[in-house]
């Protein structure tokens, strides 16, 4: 009797922590994967931030990577806080939705019902704000941005550097990135609420959901404790310190900051609609143009509904996207100037999904000199290409191909494929029928040898 008692104890032991156990054994495994696909961008100096996993309510993976001071050895960590660049675009269009949710505005209004002094606000609804499609051009690629970059900014200041221009499109006619967008809304939050910007989020929405290490960043004299470094790469595999930059100017696009397990306490809220109730919702994850919601994307893969947002500013990266189907979530944070944080990010949610994912094969070894010279050149692209109608310089220097001061990587699957170092773009070069270099695809885009 007593053997079958202590059996039975044993028994129900083992059934408690099984569950325990098998959790535990599988985040290991996650991680030790993990850590296998992150290794060449280490490698390679194109990865350092902070990545943030979790399935189904439960984190799985929050972990540092790199340096967040490359001056005092700094390591990142969960707590690390970075700027978000557009990723911040998630707060402006929740805080829009939320307004609504109140019953102080409709995404229907036109914009004059609150800014009448704005040409043509019959025409525009806040619905085109949310969606990129008033037609307004792009603040970013305007020729005094630079120096506005340089001090600092309201939203007030920052709309009137475009608002008399002529809209380059019809309204709600198709969506084009423009950062202006989301200065108006940012304009819009105020004006409605009787608030700044960074109070009213902070107010209905920082403070609820308990995000401590996450603000709008007003101004240059802002203390933000665990901040990292932001930095860009330059040549082969160094590092260097991004240019500094009052980060104002980018209020309502581009201004937040925060940390992963910050950023994923309003993942579970958008989720569980603690805070936002179901029409918020809906609205920010309906497809309004193809591909795009209220400042998220949308996109099928692996058979299953994909919703993320990415961004880049100068020394920063980031990602945030969940598989909605599969309540997989994944969060990365980088203080480096590129777009690699997309692709990890994809590419996690893949691997949670249990897809095989690798890394590019990047080569450090230079290429052969002859070929090199075969691939230098100008390459001319169309009105499609993101720099419409641009051209881009390929050029060899140390033994080396680059774009301007950039690195295009060599990669193991073919002698005519780089990655650009920047970017993070694919670059496949192409021989005509004579054999000679005729062609540059970057990404989707098709550029010809001039």
């Amino acid at each position: 009797m007593l053997v079958q008692t202590t059996l039975l104890t044993v028994m129900l032991v083992l059934t408690a922590i099984g569950p325990a156990m098998t959790d535990s054994v599988r985040a290991q495994s996650l991680e030790s994967r993990v850590e296998a696909y992150l290794k060449s961008y280490l490698e390679t100096g194109n990865f350092s931030g902070s990545i943030l996993i979790a399935k189904e309510g439960q984190i799985i993976l929050s972990k540092g990577y790199g340096l967040a001071d490359h001056d005092t050895g700094t390591p990142n960590g969960p707590e690390t806080v970075y700027h978000l660049a557009s990723v911040s675009r998630i707060f402006t269009s929740a805080a829009i939705v939320l307004l609504e949710q109140q019953g102080k505005l409709s995404v229907d209004d036109p914009l004059s019902k609150y800014l009448p002094e704005w040409p043509r606000g019959d025409e525009i609804t806040i619905h085109h704000l949310l969606t990129l499609s008033a037609g307004f051009p792009n603040i970013n690629s305007m020729p005094g941005y630079f120096f506005w970059q340089q001090s600092q900014q309201t939203p007030e200041s920052l709309v009137e550097k475009f608002r008399d221009l002529p809209l380059e499109f019809e309204p709600g006619t198709r969506t084009v990135h423009s950062n202006s967008n989301y200065n108006v809304l940012a304009l819009l939050i105020e004006r409605i609420s009787g608030r700044s910007y960074g109070t009213f989020l902070e107010d209905e929405i920082l403070v609820p959901l308990q995000m401590h290490q996450t603000a709008h960043h007003a101004s240059k004299d802002q203390a933000i404790p665990h901040e990292a470094i932001g930095y860009a790469p330059a040549g082969l595999a160094d590092v260097v310190p991004a240019p500094l930059i009052d980060w104002s100017v980018k209020t309502g696009n581009g201004s937040m900051y925060s940390t992963t397990e910050d950023l994923y306490r309003l993942d579970r809220d958008l989720v569980h609609l603690r805070l936002f109730r179901y029409p918020a919702k809906k609205k920010l994850f309906t497809e309004h143009f193809p591909n795009n919601g209220y400042g998220w994307f949308l996109d099928r893969r692996f058979g299953t509904k994909e919703i993320y947002i990415n961004g880049g500013s100068p020394g920063f990266g980031s990602f945030w996207g969940r598989s909605a189907d599969n309540d997989v979530t994944v969060i990365v944070l980088g203080n480096m100037y590129n777009n690699v944080p997309n692709t990890i990010g994809r590419d996690l949610i893949a691997m949670v999904m249990g897809e095989a994912v690798e890394p590019p094969p990047i080569l450090r070894e230079p290429p052969d000199p002859a070929l090199l010279a075969e691939l230098i050149g100008t390459y001319q692209f169309g009105p499609d290409f993101y720099n419409p109608n641009g051209t881009v310089n390929v050029t060899v220097q140390d033994g080396h191909l680059f774009n301007g001061s950039h690195w295009l990587m060599p990669t193991a699957t073919g002698k005519l494929h780089f990655v650009h170092r920047r970017y993070w773009s694919d670059l496949v070069f192409h021989r005509g029928d004579d054999g000679k270099i005729v062609e540059l695809r970057y990404d989707r885009y098709v550029g010809k040898k001039k």
